[in-house]
């Protein structure tokens, strides 16, 4: 229930701003990033590791 809320916000929200792409997610949460319409999502920890210091 939470989710489709989540994912109806976001949608709206970028067609309300004329956006052709929606960026949000991280590596940790890419799955649900693209549940809630993410057209671009960053998994640089995924590929390059753990950031250190």
């Amino acid at each position: 229930m939470i989710h489709q809320s989540i994912s109806l916000f976001c949608i709206k929200w970028q067609k309300k701003n004329n956006l052709k792409n929606l960026s949000m997610g991280m590596s940790s949460d890419f799955k649900e990033a693209i549940l809630f319409g993410a057209t671009h999502i960053r998994i640089g920890e995924a590929i390059m590791g753990d950031r250190v210091g």
